[in-house]
């Protein structure tokens, strides 16, 4: 299974432009590996673990244009807050 643990071993592909972590068990503690990957456009992080303070970080990541939360926990406020702040981003829900 990938984990935050196996993300943590690709932390030094620093410029990948897109990941799916899309039903992976990923969860909060892999936010500080997450935002390493400053040059993601297309980030799936639909069915994984992770809460709405971890959706608002990685939404702020400098070049994404797609993000997937979809099978989530993330939260409605969180969502048009994102859209809000973010008018550019793809946000899949």
């Amino acid at each position: 299974d990938f984990d935050d643990e196996a993300l943590s071993a690709i932390a030094d592909l620093r410029q990948l432009d897109e990941l799916n972590l899309g039903a992976t068990i990923v969860s909060d503690e892999s936010l500080e590996t997450l935002l390493k990957f400053q040059e993601l456009t297309n980030l799936n992080v639909s069915g994984t673990l992770l809460e709405d303070d971890s959706f608002r970080a990685l939404a702020k990541l400098p070049n994404l244009v797609h993000l997937d939360v979809s099978n989530t926990s993330i939260g409605f406020d969180v969502v048009d807050e994102i859209k809000e702040a973010n008018p550019n981003l793809n946000l899949v829900e």
